[in-house]
């Protein structure tokens, strides 16, 4: 009966080390997923927001990284959506106190909110 109880007690450690370990590497990975797309926007000389994907070499490599991207400002206007994201929405605008304590400034000076769901 000891045995069971050890048995049950590491399993329940063992997961629970697996199960945070895992939520911190996600995090790092959307950080480093951010920063990737932050490093691809500009400005079109028009001021349209322009998110530049054609970095990769081969036409399918676009294809291996799913990303689907939303780009909105503080007020909810939409800046920019990507194709494969289509007609669909990733939560609509921000609500109110979405972003306190994660907000940053880009390069340019700008602030920059991040929305993660998984």
């Amino acid at each position: 009966m000891i045995l069971v109880f050890a048995l049950i007690a590491f399993m329940a450690g063992t997961a629970a080390i697996f199960h945070f370990q895992l939520q911190r590497q996600l995090g790092h990975y959307a950080i480093q997923d951010i920063e990737t797309v932050e490093g691809l926007m500009s400005l079109t000389p028009q001021g349209a927001l322009k998110v530049n994907e054609d970095y990769h070499n081969h036409p399918e490599s676009k294809e291996v990284l799913e990303r689907f991207l939303e780009v909105r400002s503080p007020a909810g206007l939409l800046l920019f959506r990507n194709e494969r994201l289509g007609n669909q929405t990733l939560g609509g605008p921000p609500s109110a106190g979405e972003g306190v304590g994660g907000a940053r400034k880009d390069r340019s000076g700008c602030r920059m909110e991040h929305r993660f769901s998984w």
